[in-house]
């Protein structure tokens, strides 16, 4: 914490008033110190300190406390902060300075490691850990009361309710994600309700159901100036009241989304037709995939493959990461393998990118009718930088070649 020192009582100012009685009890020493100190009484700060020094130690735990403490945090932790400093520095105490100061004794120093703690383990991609870490946190602050023990509950329940959102936990999180919004809403914190009305309505969609949020989140961001966002969910509600399908295309033009039916091309507008999912991937998965993408632009093709099998294991509904792992597998002239990973991407996700092409490629080579070769050649021709070739290294074109790009043609075409 910041060390406060008496050349800077100034910061008190604003709370300067006439001196009380001497103190009889703690909670009176405590406000006999903050009295002397937002007065800037130097002299009478520093004898209450020598004179009540072993008072001041053994009260200072309860002081420690956010429930015991006056409801102006800043205030009272500059009081402790400026009490202890002086014992330490001038009376040979350090007792109040290492409680202060040290995590186990200090509510708010002890509340922010366990906020790194989770946030670590959240990094290296142990989101069961994180949840762990902050369901402790939470037991830790149902020991306490007051004002900062509230705004660190409404932090940790939060992130608490997305983290278990995106282990795939929903149940668990709607408690935790429904409170931070209705908290979030009691203290007309805009953002705050942005962001809960949001994790809901991924929520529902993320149980492959219709949203029950999707209105009032359209309602909020049309407030809050996305009128564009707001339309598209009203959208979504109105043609799709059973729920979206598994995927379907629609079209962005200069960044909004449209349905194929609704959009309107003009002249000079940025279009681009895009993959629509009936739900988001989970952030776990999306971490792993990366990380299985930039091992297969490296050439290290058995680390692709764990973390696109890890990314598949934290998000069950996702496609990528299966598209991604049968790919690699082809890659290796592994076709055995990829066959049913083409397979799970078809159940996920119809029509996924190129999936039924491979897929039919995968089936020709376990066929005979079509050579690894050839398999590389058309990833060379289809995508331009021949990532598939570095799985195996290099062949020259089969006679096969021409016949299998004129059977596939069509696929081609159809898909992309």
């Amino acid at each position: 914490m910041k060390r406060a020192t008496l050349a800077h009582m100034g910061i008190f100012d604003r709370f300067r008033r006439k001196p009380s009685a001497e103190p009889q009890t703690p909670a009176q020493l405590f406000e006999a110190l903050k009295e002397a100190l937002v007065t800037g009484e130097a002299q009478r700060f520093e004898a209450l300190c020598r004179e009540h020094r072993a008072e001041i130690v053994a009260a200072f735990p309860s002081w420690q406390k956010p429930g015991k403490a006056p409801e102006d945090l800043e205030t009272t932790v500059q009081v402790l902060g400026t009490t202890a400093q002086f014992l330490a520095t001038a009376l040979g105490e350090p007792e109040p300075w290492r409680r202060l100061t040290e995590p186990e004794d200090n509510p708010f120093v002890r509340w922010q490691a366990a906020r790194e703690g989770i946030m670590q383990r959240v990094e290296v991609l142990d989101y069961a850990g994180a949840v762990e870490r902050a369901l402790a946190l939470l037991v830790d602050l149902d020991s306490c009361s007051g004002s900062g023990r509230d705004q660190e509950e409404e932090i940790t329940r939060g992130m608490l309710g997305q983290l278990l959102r995106h282990l795939g936990r929903v149940d668990e999180a709607l408690p935790h994600l429904e409170w931070t919004l209705a908290r979030c809403q009691a203290q007309g914190d805009a953002e705050g309700i942005g962001v809960y009305l949001r994790q809901l309505h991924e929520a529902d969609r993320d149980r492959g159901r219709p949203s029950t949020w999707a209105l009032r989140l359209a309602e909020h961001l049309e407030a809050n100036g996305d009128a564009d966002e707001a339309a598209w969910l009203r959208s979504v509600v109105r043609r799709f009241p059973e729920g979206e399908p598994l995927l379907r295309m629609v079209v962005s033009v200069d960044g909004r989304r449209f349905e194929l039916d609704e959009a309107r091309l003009e002249e000079g507008r940025t279009v681009q037709v895009l993959f629509q999912r009936n739900r988001e991937v989970l952030a776990p998965a999306q971490r792993w995939t990366e990380r299985g993408r930039e091992h297969g632009s490296g050439e290290r093709f058995e680390e692709a493959i764990a973390c696109f099998v890890a990314a598949a294991e934290a998000d069950v509904h996702d496609p990528e990461s299966r598209y991604l792992h049968a790919f690699t597998l082809m890659g290796m002239n592994r076709p055995e393998l990829a066959l049913p990973l083409y397979d799970e991407v078809e159940r996920l996700a119809p029509g996924w990118f190129h999936s039924r092409t491979w897929r039919s490629m995968a089936q020709r080579q376990l066929e005979g009718s079509l050579d690894h070769g050839a398999v590389k050649l058309i990833d060379i021709l289809q995508d331009g930088r021949g990532y598939l070739h570095r799985a195996s290294g290099m062949t020259e074109a089969t006679a096969n070649f021409t016949i299998v790009v004129a059977n596939l043609n069509v696929q081609f075409l159809g898909e992309g």
